[in-house]
């Protein structure tokens, strides 16, 4: 947040705007240097800069860790959210019954105590 100034008097007038700071290339120069934006322009330069920033537009991504949260793996159930059992081989099921049967629709396992 940065103290809004009066487009008249050039004097901070009590109003705050966001901004975001954020590394970029000065396109005169060349040279890296740290810009500021307001939101929607920094969002707007960085789907610009895939190589950088593309992770973060990715869509159809199941959320979580490990081997199952890519896209287009058997665990990422077309990217619902739940596993689709007609892509899995019999020891992968085997396996998430066994371990998860929650994201089966099962109810899971309790723990003895």
């Amino acid at each position: 947040m940065i103290e809004d100034t009066d487009p008249v008097t050039q004097r901070p007038n009590g109003q705050y705007k966001v901004v975001v700071e954020m590394p970029d290339i000065d396109p005169k120069t060349g040279q890296s240097t740290l810009m500021v934006r307001n939101p929607e322009d920094a969002v707007k330069r960085m789907k610009e800069l895939p190589d950088q920033y593309g992770n973060l537009f990715k869509s159809g991504v199941v959320s979580g860790i490990g081997s199952g949260s890519g896209i287009g793996t058997p665990m990422s159930g077309g990217g619902s959210g739940k596993i689709d059992v007609t892509k899995l081989t019999p020891e992968q099921y085997r396996e998430i019954r066994a371990k998860h049967p929650e994201l089966l629709g099962l109810r899971a396992k309790t723990q003895a105590r």
